[in-house]
């Protein structure tokens, strides 16, 4: 039995035809062309939050609820340069809390640290890479501050970040100042 033999020559020709009239919806004389549209032609203007924006995160073995610390803002990976040596982090910003977590798979976080944002310092830094977060909620052990060293490649990352954390602070500065304020009208 012998092979068919495979040739690379088509032996039909395929025909191109000129359309003589136009299809679109829009050039048709006698149909309805609502029945033809099938998207929504009404719009409406909303801004989102961030919690539009954001699902809901899962963080294991956390010692805490983190529904209770606002919506999520930012989120982004770094390599923590201290306490820890050269561990890759994931950092999530909410609110009222900043989560440093551990990759373990993929979208599976596990709690590292946490900095609350009441406890929370920015430091000028001189490398713009590099983003310094000082928790000055004592340390247990040493009885100081920890000091946490975010280093990232996007500079665009670190400035994203500290406008954030700025504009948290001011914020927890505001209600302080209006909190203070309410309690001397009513002495």
């Amino acid at each position: 039995m012998e092979e068919p033999e495979l040739s690379r020559k088509s032996t039909t020709r395929s025909s191109v035809k000129k359309l003589k009239r136009p299809t679109s919806i829009f050039h048709r004389k006698n149909s309805d062309p609502s029945a033809t549209i099938s998207y929504p032609t009404n719009f409406e203007k909303k801004e989102l939050t961030a919690g539009d924006l954001s699902p809901h995160v899962s963080i294991k073995e956390c010692p805490f609820d983190v529904t209770g610390y606002g919506n999520l803002i930012l989120r982004n990976k770094f390599k923590l340069k201290t306490p820890v040596k050269k561990k890759n982090v994931m950092a999530f910003m909410f609110e009222r809390i900043i989560i440093l977590t551990i990759e373990e798979e993929a979208n599976s976080y596990y709690y590292l640290a946490c900095i609350k944002i009441k406890d929370l310092s920015l430091p000028p830094s001189t490398k713009k890479t590099v983003l310094i977060l000082i928790d000055f909620n004592k340390n247990r052990v040493a009885n100081r501050h920890v000091e946490y060293k975010l280093k990232t490649k996007d500079e665009e990352t670190v400035r994203l970040w500290k406008e954030a954390i700025q504009k948290l602070l001011w914020n927890d500065l505001y209600e302080a100042r209006d909190k203070c304020l309410k309690n001397l009208e009513n002495r």
